[in-house]
């Protein structure tokens, strides 16, 4: 992927702080989110990713053509370079959006309210946000506010997680929207575009209560040959956002883990939260091995919360089939006042492992982006609504349980 100059890119403004933040902003107190801007009660917050809507992984979703023989185009930036070369840019945004209407619905925001969740996380793929002249889309916000509009009126939460920046972020993985790409560490316009990106959000949203947090990059991996680390990245992207921005809560990634990190001190961060995922993919289904880790990592976020006296956020974890790790794993992060949200709430994945999501399980065909109409394409995502899913209720109660402590 090659960046191009950032010509004519620029913010929307959509409100402001005016006076007095309301009674359910919430900020950052010591290790605690708590409401009134940060002076009031501790706030216990119980989400979920909505993996797959506004970025989509050829792995979880339907992403659009044969995951296991074109592995290539198994990311969203390729599946995008695919539509425009064959229907031109503003035919495909019109279809990613009818895609994006199928894919979560308030249907599917009111499974979550009823699981007792409070926030939901959204992982955003930056084609949303600018076309690839760098230009703010004329819908680029759509998506964004309409799902914390219909969060406000659930008493629902919202992350707005960066999960996939221009020329990718995260070492070349898929799950941030470009495979085998991470120029953001050397290229200085994906650099300038993400800072568009950045401030435009805030200033979008900022004084909006129902907007928990910016998550500023998802899992990033530093470039050597650059000349930013995981934390300069970050205090960058922080100052930036804090141009026009005071008020709203700013997530860190951890990753690979803590010592890619600095103590919020180091660098006069206020107001942050840190975030951690949680995988080991291997021997999924040993239940000790498994539980073995769970407890691990429950010790290490533990001691992190504790010496850097911060939030820590576990965003994203999966303890597979074994329901009893999940409890004592989400029991373990509310008596240390950890929020935190499983990945995902949806995913095609058929194998009872895995146990993905809250929906799983749907092997209807998708679309082959080569040889489809726009027609045919939409209509096949037609069948990726979450009533054509397999309901996970084991992982759906286990969840629920959780958010009674």
């Amino acid at each position: 992927m090659v960046c191009l100059s950032l010509a004519g890119a620029g913010c929307t403004t959509k409100g402001g702080n005016q006076g007095d933040l309301p009674s359910n902003f919430l900020k950052v107190s010591g290790t605690e989110i708590r409401d009134h801007a940060g002076k009031g009660n501790p706030v216990a917050l119980r989400g979920i990713n909505l993996g797959g809507w506004l970025l989509r992984e050829g792995w979880m979703d339907p992403i659009g053509f044969d995951n296991t023989s074109s592995s290539q185009f198994m990311d969203d930036y390729g599946s995008r370079t695919l539509m425009i070369e064959r229907f031109g840019e503003q035919e495909t945004d019109r279809m990613l959006d009818y895609y994006q209407k199928v894919y979560i619905k308030e249907s599917d925001l009111d499974t979550i309210k009823k699981l007792g969740l409070n926030f939901v996380r959204v992982p955003v793929f930056w084609e949303v946000l600018l076309n690839r002249k760098g230009l703010l889309k004329d819908n680029a916000f759509d998506r964004l506010d309409w799902v914390v509009e219909e969060c406000r009126k659930r008493d629902m939460y919202v992350i707005i997680d960066l999960h996939g920046a221009p020329g990718g972020h995260s070492d070349g993985y898929q799950t941030g929207g470009t495979l085998g790409s991470n120029l953001l560490w050397t290229d200085p316009t994906c650099l300038e575009w993400t800072i568009v990106i950045w401030q435009t959000i805030a200033t979008h949203f900022r004084g909006n209560a129902t907007v928990l947090a910016y998550d500023l990059l998802n899992e990033p991996v530093a470039d050597p040959k650059g000349k930013y680390s995981n934390s300069s990245m970050y205090d960058l992207l922080y100052q930036r956002v804090r141009e026009v921005d005071p008020d709203h809560i700013i997530m860190m990634g951890a990753f690979y883990n803590f010592d890619y990190l600095c103590d919020p001190d180091d660098y006069g961060w206020t107001n942050v939260v840190y975030q951690t995922h949680h995988y080991m993919s291997d021997n999924r289904g040993d239940e000790n091995g498994q539980r073995g880790f769970m407890e691990g990592q429950l010790s290490y976020v533990r001691k992190y919360q504790q010496l850097w006296n911060v939030p820590v956020y576990p965003g994203e974890y999966n303890f597979w089939n074994h329901p009893m790790v999940w409890n004592d794993w989400l029991s373990g992060l509310n008596s240390y006042g950890m929020m935190w949200s499983s990945w995902t709430y949806k995913n095609i994945d058929s194998d009872p492992v895995n146990s993905w999501g809250i929906y799983v399980n749907n092997t209807a065909p998708t679309p082959d982006l080569r040889v489809d109409t726009p027609e045919q394409i939409c209509a096949k995502w037609d069948a990726f609504s979450s009533d054509n899913y397999q309901y996970n209720e084991t992982l759906a109660n286990v969840i629920r349980m959780a958010t009674m402590e």
